[in-house]
C-alpha cells in the first residue's frame, strides 16, 4: 500500500520559500557590529517566530473547525437515518 504524503507538504515549501525571500544568505553572515542604519534588523528572527506561531495557531483553528464540521455532518445524517428530529 503506498503512504499519501501530508497534506502540509506545500505549506511547509511556502513557509521556507518566504524565509528565504526575507532573510537573504547576505544577512545571514555575522555582522562586525550592531547596523545602525536598520536597528530593527538584529530582532527579524523575533518577528519570523511570532509570525510562525500565529500561522501554526490559525492552521490548527482551522482544522479543528473543519473536522467539527465533519462531525456535526456525520451526526445529522446519523439522526436523520435513524429518525431522531432534532
Amino acid at each position: 500500500m503506498l503512504r499519501s504524503y501530508p497534506r502540509w507538504k506545500p505549506v511547509t515549501l511556502l513557509v521556507l520559500l518566504a524565509l528565504l525571500l526575507l532573510f537573504p544568505a547576505s544577512d545571514l553572515v555575522a555582522q562586525s557590529g550592531p547596523s545602525r542604519a536598520y536597528p530593527l534588523r538584529d530582532y527579524g528572527h523575533v518577528f519570523l517566530a511570532y509570525a510562525l506561531a500565529w500561522l501554526l495557531l490559525l492552521g490548527w483553528v482551522v482544522r479543528i473547525v473543519r473536522q467539527m464540521a465533519r462531525v456535526e455532518a456525520r451526526l445529522t445524517a446519523m439522526e436523520e437515518e435513524a429518525g431522531i428530529g432534532v
